[in-house]
């Protein structure tokens, strides 16, 4: 049986793209901290996560957006979660205060391991 040509000559660049999802969710600090920012979520299935990175501390800071109450898709917004357990979700109408605090954990996040992209 003879291969097609464009099936025997992959090209090594697409073998990478392929591969690039196995290690996304890898990391188990993201895994745990997207669990439960999911838990604040109305759509928790439509949760959509990016810029994601775990502090040396073991805080996990990023960005998600899911669907509203009318079924349509949100902006990204901040998110952080402490190793301990404890979740923000900062979003427009959030006080000043909960931005600050985002700032002050996740804004200057050297040292900040970053997550692959979803």
């Amino acid at each position: 049986m003879k291969r097609s040509a464009a099936l025997g000559k992959a090209s090594p660049w697409l073998a990478l793209v392929l591969a690039l999802p196995a290690f996304a969710g890898d990391d188990p600090a993201i895994s745990a901290a997207e669990q439960s920012i999911k838990q604040h979520l109305k759509e928790p299935k439509s949760a959509q996560f990016r810029n994601e990175r775990v502090l040396p501390n073991g805080t996990v800071c990023g960005e998600v957006r899911a669907t509203d109450s009318f079924g349509k898709h949100v902006a990204f917004q901040r998110l952080f979660v402490k190793s301990g357990g404890a979740s923000l979700i900062v979003q427009p109408e959030s006080p000043p205060v909960a931005r600050e605090v985002w700032m002050s954990t996740c804004g200057s996040a050297q040292g900040a391991k970053p997550a692959a992209e979803r």
